[in-house]
């Protein structure tokens, strides 16, 4: 019997190694670790310098990876939750101490003092769109009138509290991009939901992508 050939060892030990890598990148400790990475990595990066920082991107990646790929619903909204600053504060959801006290408690990826207006939070170009992909990713696994009231948030969020933090007529750069969405299939999908008011979008302002 002749001895096995060393090419075929090594293709095997290959396709080996992808096998654990794949099943590694699809596991909850892969994405544990890869969170943990980019929080320190946030961390470590000057407040001025992370609105723009690479590892913003790379954990939206991760959070639509847990979410759309993994089905780890979720953990998807813990990491968009986090990156929004809105995750729960002593177990009351942001909403809700917002709708009771009137007052915005932050928690996640801003900075402590919002008068900085630094982190990613609502200040991150990407935040409606991150908001928009919790919708999309949730809306199948809520009532209508849940989903509807839920998605009010997106107008909280980037509209008025955009604008009051920042002391302007004008909300996020990006809100009229996905509010046209967030309102005819989130906010209005439950026939009892009052419509929301919203300004003329300014010609200088993004708006949503033609349809094609």
């Amino acid at each position: 019997m002749g001895k096995p050939n060393w090419k075929l060892r090594i293709a095997g030990l290959i396709a080996v190694l992808f096998l654990l890598m794949v099943g590694f990148t699809f596991s909850q400790s892969g994405c544990d670790m890869a969170r943990d990475h980019l929080r320190q990595v946030y961390k470590e990066t000057p407040p001025e310098q992370r609105a723009l920082h690479w590892s913003a991107d790379y954990w939206l990646k991760l959070a639509w990876w847990e979410g759309f790929i993994c089905g780890r619903r979720e953990v998807a909204n813990e990491l968009w939750f986090e990156f929004l600053a809105i995750q729960p504060t002593d177990n009351v959801p942001f909403e809700q101490r917002l709708r009771e006290t009137g007052m915005a408690k932050w928690n996640g990826m801003m900075d402590a003092d919002t008068k900085n207006k630094t982190g990613w939070s609502i200040w991150h170009e990407r935040s409606p769109e991150t908001f928009y992909n919790y919708l999309e990713l949730n809306s199948n696994y809520n009532s209508e009138q849940s989903i509807s009231e839920l998605s009010r948030l997106y107008h909280i969020l980037f509209y008025e509290q955009y604008m009051r933090m920042t002391r302007g007529t004008r909300p996020h750069p990006k809100f009229y991009v996905f509010w046209d969405r967030v309102r005819d299939r989130y906010v209005m999908k439950w026939r009892g939901a009052t419509p929301l008011q919203v300004l003329p979008k300014p010609a200088d302002m993004e708006g949503p992508p033609e349809e094609r």
